[in-house]
């Protein structure tokens, strides 16, 4: 394990370094992407900055939040773990939703479908930086899956590498968003292929919240609330539910409104 990388007298932490590279290249991926919406690049710029921004404080302050409210353990000091992508997810998504409201955005489904292909490249990117920090660790195991890594106090065991497992899923996710929106979304506003604007957001709301749910099982740094589930897992369901109800709600909507065209 690589918790810092040292650069002569310099000593840099891997999780921020990792971090670092996957906001780089998820910001970078994401305005080149938003750019083809055709907005003003100020504009573009601004409400991505912002949803970055707002994604990183709700990252954050979600794990303390949830240690209130269910009474978990503490969280784990800021630059060694302690975040949460559902708490990323909702803060940098309302921040977005409410920047293109506050430029009076219409096509608020197309933005959305066009911003969020490189979010899972950048969340794999970002486990790499878990893997070297030793958080987000799995269960003992004596499956052939089973690596020597630390847990919880920089305890060696054979463990299940969630974190490398969690990467990877996250890199087949965003192979198949990048493939389907090359043959999905072609024009503003129209979704081609697609039932409607928005979908490829909400579909990669879908797989997400079904990896993060079955990984869970195997990681050995979840706090039980229900159990025997986790307070991931938990949440992983309820935005499951969301998300499905939004997949559904909006299918029929747009079938209902393309029918009364005809």
């Amino acid at each position: 394990m690589l918790p810092t990388i040292a650069l002569g007298p310099l000593h840099l932490s891997t999780y921020v370094l990792a971090y670092g590279v996957a906001f780089f290249v998820g910001g970078t991926l994401a305005f080149r992407g938003l750019l083809r919406a055709g907005d003003p690049p100020r504009w573009t710029a601004e409400g991505l900055g912002l949803t970055i921004l707002a994604g990183v404080i709700g990252a954050f302050a979600a794990p303390a939040a949830l240690a209130l409210l269910f009474g978990v353990r503490p969280v784990p000091p800021l630059l060694h773990g302690g975040s949460t992508i559902f708490g990323g997810m909702l803060g940098g998504g309302l921040a977005g939703l409410g920047y293109c409201r506050w430029r009076r955005i219409s096509y608020l489904g197309y933005v959305f479908d066009l911003g969020v292909v490189p979010l899972p490249l950048a969340q794999a990117i970002g486990r790499l930086g878990c893997f070297g920090a030793g958080c987000c660790y799995g269960k003992p195991t004596q499956s052939w899956l089973g690596m020597n890594l630390p847990g919880e106090g920089g305890v060696w065991a054979v463990r299940y590498p969630t974190q490398l497992m969690s990467s990877a899923c996250d890199l087949l996710i965003f192979l198949l968003l990048a493939a389907l929106q090359r043959h999905g979304i072609t024009r503003k506003g129209v979704p081609g292929r697609w039932p409607f604007p928005g979908f490829l957001f909400l579909f990669y709301g879908a797989l997400y919240c079904s990896k993060r749910f079955a990984l869970e099982f195997l990681r050995g740094d979840g706090a039980v609330v229900v159990p025997p589930f986790t307070t991931a897992q938990v949440l992983s369901v309820v935005g499951l539910a969301l998300v499905l109800s939004a997949l559904l709600w909006n299918a029929t909507r747009f079938r209902r409104l393309t029918t009364s065209r005809q």
